[in-house]
């Protein structure tokens, strides 16, 4: 609408933005995976676990290089946000290793934040 109506809870974006978003090859990964997921449970209601698990372990794995590489074309851009991929990885290393954080997870961003601060005292850049 022109005029946006009275209300907080509502949120309105531009015909240009949504075109843009629909043409997101990750959004068809994340349909595909629902779509497994669906049928996951659909197994499970029958109570064929075996069939479950198969399912489950052959959904549809996505990745998201290609928005890594546009979020960042270049070295020095990424050099530009080390701040907050640092700020992440200190995050889940402090996370209980439970819940949807696999203890690897954990596991791997400690070493990494370890790795970090053993670079940054031997190269004394603080």
């Amino acid at each position: 609408p022109k005029t946006p109506t009275a209300g907080k809870d509502k949120v309105y974006y531009h015909a240009s933005d949504i075109q843009q978003l629909a043409h997101e090859p990750l959004l068809k990964e994340f349909r595909d995976f629902k779509a497994a997921m669906v049928k996951v449970r659909k197994s499970v209601g029958r109570k064929d676990i075996d069939r479950a698990r198969s399912r489950y372990e052959e959904a549809p794995q996505y990745d998201v290089h290609h928005l890594v590489k546009e979020r960042y074309p270049t070295f020095d851009a990424a050099l530009a946000d080390l701040d907050d991929a640092l700020c992440t990885i200190a995050l889940f290393a402090t996370l209980p290793a439970a819940g949807r954080v696999s203890p690897e997870h954990t596991s791997e961003s400690k070493k990494v934040l370890k790795w970090w601060q053993q670079y940054v005292a031997h190269s004394h850049s603080l």
